[in-house]
């Protein structure tokens, strides 16, 4: 039976791995990575610093990451997963079911580039099975 109880929550891993999650989003969208790519895909420049409005975006994606964080461990604990190959199943199949699928959709609708499309899911699927990794091992 499926349990969305919040009392098995382990409230430190939840935070830790939404911090995990920005980092990797951090790391990943650096211009040294795809950073650089990505912008010119959206058709953002920039002038060597961070784009106007980006402070307030990487808060708002720290406070998102913990909050998604918070869902998914609904996932991991409701479906008694533990360690790491249960965890990075759920992750990949959080994944696969909504982000991905939600993605294919705004592709369809928005005719984004594919490269842009690459790299925005490329990302979610390592984030989110690191993230099920983390909160199924760090019961």
């Amino acid at each position: 039976m499926v349990d969305f109880s919040f009392s098995g929550i382990n409230w430190i891993a939840v935070i830790v791995t939404g911090i995990v999650a920005w980092v990797i989003g951090a790391v990943w969208y650096s211009p040294p990575v795809f950073g650089k790519r990505w912008m010119a895909l959206l058709g953002m420049k920039s002038e060597g610093g961070m784009p106007e409005g980006a402070a307030k975006a990487l808060a708002g994606g720290l406070v998102l990451a913990i909050f998604t964080s918070f869902i998914l461990v609904l996932f991991v604990n409701g479906l008694s997963a533990t360690g790491l190959v249960e965890g990075a199943e759920v992750g990949f199949l959080v994944w696969l079911g909504f982000v991905l699928t939600h993605g294919v959709t705004n592709v369809m609708f928005e005719r984004r580039p594919p490269a842009l499309f690459g790299i925005t899911q490329a990302e979610l699927l390592i984030t989110y099975t690191v993230m099920g990794i983390i909160l199924a091992v760090w019961r």
